[in-house]
């Protein structure tokens, strides 16, 4: 269906008829997440759907069922192995980051599970909500994705620079094309950088680093850290957000509790300011964690 024909209201639900069609599993729990959303978020999901006008909504319910169905067969994997598929980046770099086709609707499913998953949807407003919004100076993000974050910082902050780093030439360009559009509000004056973090020699200290969903990603995860710590300074704010017991295709680093996180972070010389746990669907965090079920983190870190 052309998202043209479509009134704006009406784009959502046309989206969840879309995504039932191929994955009637899915309409119970869609239809509760349409339910769930403020009218701040029906407004910025509207605007992704209107903006794919080119894709059409067929493509955007196909890129949510491929992380729907990809999430689900690694579920099966782990909940039988009590481990994640790939261990390496190398195992997942040509079948994931590098391949244009399936990373352009990785980003597209990934940017819907932002509203619709509710453990992703609670980590987004989260940000939303502790991200400062009178603090000045550089801003800097590993791994934009989508470029929501990102987006949302330029419109509602003050801070006067954002950078980007990514390692998916896919990945940024489609952050590039969600910031240049404005269609989560007025963009800034932002610079991407398609590069490994790690090899890339930073000039400047940041007053404001974030850093989503990327640790599980990676092999070493505290040097993620540990560079994070060597470019920020004791006013810097740090955003961070990883997963525990969390199966999907790309995740590499599998973090079993809490705890192991949080030394992680110790470790690494930085300083756990607040910390929101998101555990799975209708059970708390020791029920989660006792079931090796899914549980998303969020950290707001200090340098200490």
């Amino acid at each position: 269906m052309e998202i043209g024909q479509i009134k704006m209201a009406d784009l959502i639900k046309s989206l969840i008829l879309d995504i039932v069609k191929i994955n009637k599993l899915q309409k119970i729990f869609l239809e509760d997440a349409y339910d769930r959303l403020n009218s701040t978020e029906k407004d910025d999901l509207n605007c992704l759907i209107n903006f794919c006008n080119d894709e059409g909504i067929d493509c955007l319910a196909d890129a949510y069922n491929t992380i729907v169905l990809d999430t689900l067969k690694e579920q099966i994997y782990f909940k039988r192995h009590k481990k994640y598929r790939f261990s390496t980046f190398k195992d997942v770099a040509e079948s994931v980051y590098f391949n244009q086709e399936y990373m352009k609707h990785y980003m597209y499913g990934l940017a819907l599970t932002a509203f619709f998953w509710e453990q992703h949807r609670s980590i987004k407003n989260y940000f939303l909500s502790v991200l400062p919004k009178k603090c000045k100076g550089k801003y800097l993000e590993i791994g934009p994705g989508h470029g929501y974050f990102m987006a949302k910082a330029m419109s509602t902050t003050a801070y006067d620079s954002f950078s980007g780093i990514d390692i998916s030439p896919t990945s940024l360009e489609l952050t590039k094309k969600f910031l240049d559009s404005d269609i989560w509000g007025e963009t800034k004056n932002f610079n991407l950088v398609l590069s490994d973090f790690l090899e890339v020699n930073f000039k400047d200290r940041y007053d404001a680093i974030v850093m989503g969903e990327v640790l599980e990603h990676v092999e070493e995860p505290i040097s993620f850290l540990e560079k994070i710590k060597s470019l920020s300074d004791g006013d810097t704010f740090i955003f961070v957000t990883t997963c525990i017991n969390a199966p999907a295709i790309d995740h590499i680093k599998l973090f079993r509790n809490v705890d192991e996180v949080n030394d992680l972070i110790v470790k690494a010389g930085l300083q756990i300011l607040d910390i929101h746990l998101v555990p799975y669907n209708n059970l708390d965090i020791d029920g989660s964690q006792k079931l090796e079920l899914p549980i998303n983190i969020a950290l707001v870190l200090k340098n200490k």
